[in-house]
């Protein structure tokens, strides 16, 4: 079950092995993001007529710090990925995507603040909690 305020996704609780097979992953994932911003349109020729149009989206590139231990302090040797989760409230995420093994993730988005999180999980099918989050305003 969620944190209280989060949505529950059926991504998330898909249950790989029974409960008592599982270790719990210590999570504590680096969040960092970077953007660009995107209008879409015609620009201005320069001759002074109207202005662009602001952005309609951005591109958020999010990078990982990969977890190294359970939470019982054995090491973590079958890491397998991340499910990125990110929605437009504090703590509730309407979208989960399994963005695999990897230390940066590029996703384009409205203009908006987006609020992200993740979870880690290892080939055996452990899952962690939720990551730290990391709001996102253009």
């Amino acid at each position: 079950t969620p944190p209280a305020g989060r949505k529950e996704n059926p991504l998330m609780n898909r249950s790989r092995f029974p409960s008592r097979f599982q270790k719990k992953i210590s999570l504590v994932l680096l969040l960092t993001a970077a953007f660009e911003l995107y209008a879409c349109g015609g620009g201005s020729s320069g001759d002074g007529g109207s202005p662009p149009p602001p952005p309609t989206s951005q591109t958020i590139r999010l990078g990982f710090d990969p977890p190294s231990t359970y939470t019982d302090g054995s090491p973590i040797t079958d890491f397998a990925g991340y499910i990125l989760c990110y929605g437009p409230a504090q703590g509730t995420y309407t979208d989960c995507i399994d963005v695999g093994n990897v230390s940066t993730y590029t996703i384009t988005l409205p203009m908006e603040t987006w609020y992200f999180s993740a979870k880690a999980y290892t080939l055996a099918g452990t899952e962690s909690g939720y990551s730290n989050e990391l709001p996102v305003t253009p």
